[in-house]
């Protein structure tokens, strides 16, 4: 993935609401998929995009976190995203560009396959042996 640029989107499935770009709107209620949101639980006029950055932070920690090995410079960023005031929460531009200065630590060259948290020695060895190869293919053949 190295080799061309990905773009993610993260879709809502018709759950957000508009604002004018500039304005901050309060919004009630807590119409989501991830129930952790500490704000929906209350039931208070909440800014929904704080919300939105703990429901990217938890999704980083449920889907990455506990699931591969080497991500632990990511834990930080998540748990600001995460925390359980939304003040205290980076706004989605700050949460953004510290994700950009965590990648870009790593260098083309170091970057590793990530491996699942249950992922056997023997299984982790033929995964490892398989990502170098196509890895090297690529780069023979740009």
């Amino acid at each position: 993935r190295s080799d061309v640029e990905v773009v993610y989107y993260f879709i809502d499935f018709g759950l957000s609401t508009r604002h004018p770009e500039g304005q901050t709107q309060f919004v009630t209620g807590g119409t989501a998929r991830d129930k952790t949101v500490p704000e929906f639980k209350l039931n208070i006029p909440h800014n929904p995009f704080k919300a939105d950055v703990f429901v990217l932070g938890h999704m980083f920690q449920t889907e990455f976190l506990t699931k591969y090995r080497r991500l632990e410079n990511l834990d930080p960023l998540t748990r600001l995203m995460t925390a359980q005031s939304p003040d205290e929460r980076p706004t989605a531009e700050d949460a953004l560009k510290s994700f950009e200065r965590i990648f870009n630590l790593f260098s083309a060259s170091s970057q590793q396959r990530l491996r699942r948290t249950d992922e056997s020695e023997a299984e982790s060895i033929a995964q490892d042996f398989a990502f170098a190869t196509k890895h090297s293919i690529n780069h023979i053949l740009s």
